[in-house]
């Protein structure tokens, strides 16, 4: 494939369009058309599975002006946890702050860099 993509979702993405139009197309090998052949091994689906949320952890310290910095951009913390070491759970799109067990806040994921990004979704009492 060896194209370039922004995030799992566009990778998952452009794969689909590339498996439609391998399996549409006679293979070298078996000189068969591959979704021809899937509907002669009668193969059962796998039903309603859940989609695989593509999701990875990363730890950062928390400046002591409440930011953590990601990407290059850096991003608000509530001020009561500035020096504290937090958990990154990151996502195609946003990740999530997380100090102990307690998530803190949630940010979108900025495109750049020098950026100074507030959190709109602070966690209640903070």
């Amino acid at each position: 494939m060896g194209g370039n993509f922004t995030s799992f979702t566009d990778l998952n993405c452009q794969l689909r369009k590339w498996l439609s139009r391998v399996n549409s197309i006679s293979n070298g090998t078996t000189h068969e058309i591959p979704i021809e052949r899937f509907k002669q091994e009668n193969l059962q689906q796998l039903g309603n599975a859940p989609p695989y949320h593509n999701r990875r952890e990363e730890s950062r310290k928390i400046t002591r002006d409440s930011f953590i910095s990601y990407l290059g951009n850096l991003y608000s913390v509530p001020y009561r946890y500035a020096g504290m070491t937090a958990r990154l759970q990151i996502s195609d799109l946003t990740f999530k702050i997380i100090v102990g067990s307690d998530e803190i806040c949630t940010h979108e994921i900025q495109a750049g860099q020098g950026k100074w990004c507030e959190s709109k979704s602070i966690s209640k009492g903070f």
